[in-house]
């Protein structure tokens, strides 16, 4: 339709018109379209930013899940990859500056918890078998015993290996008590670390919209 003849068509139908044109266009960036637009054009539609926050959020509580349950390897690694994931398909303003702040923060828990364990059980002059059979124990008893049986079974399993490295039941007591006090320092330090780092990303998603 030639404009001419467009502006003649009454103002209602000319909005009509134009409703139907911004309903069947495809929004892109290369006509200048921002995220609001798309969200005002196609209200129901699932965008790319969507799916990197639910994404992000995911592998975060799955990540603080894996430093509290052994079962789950490299918990930190997992909340920094929904960090990554957020940066880079986020297209937040802030989500490289997220990514940056608990990039620093998931360093220094890591860190924190393997010299300040390692360090701990060095001075206790403690091996590292033990944990690895209370790690085994623990998962056994994840099956076992649902919601308790890791914690029970990565202690009962710790203890047993302990008498049976010390041949005493009182020294394997101690010694036994003395790692989990140092394991549960450190995951209570890398844990409130990646906690904070998820909180930014969080405010950064937040801001998003």
């Amino acid at each position: 339709r030639s404009w001419p003849t467009f502006l003649s068509v009454p103002s209602g139908g000319r909005q009509a018109v134009l409703s139907l044109y911004a309903r069947d266009r495809p929004p892109t960036r290369e006509t200048g379209d921002s995220r609001d637009d798309v969200l005002a054009l196609y209200p129901g539609s699932v965008t790319v930013e969507m799916i990197a926050a639910l994404v992000a959020g995911a592998l975060a509580l799955v990540g603080l899940a894996g430093i509290v349950l052994p079962v789950i390897p490299a918990g930190s690694l997992l909340v920094g990859a929904g960090a990554l994931t957020w940066a880079i398909w986020g297209h937040s303003p802030w989500g490289w500056v997220a990514f940056s702040v608990a990039a620093v923060l998931l360093i220094i828990g890591a860190l924190s918890s393997l010299l300040l364990t390692g360090r701990s059980l060095q001075r206790h002059e403690i091996p590292k078998w033990p944990v690895a059979v209370g790690v085994v124990f623990g998962i056994v008893g994840l099956f076992v015993l649902p919601g308790f049986g890791l914690p029970i079974g990565f202690a009962v399993g710790l203890l047993l290996a302990e008498w049976y490295r010390v041949r005493n039941l009182r020294t394997a007591l101690t010694t036994s008590w003395r790692t989990l006090k140092a394991l549960g320092l450190g995951i209570l330090i890398e844990f409130t670390c990646a906690m904070i780092a998820t909180a930014v990303v969080g405010v950064s998603i937040a801001t998003a919209w």
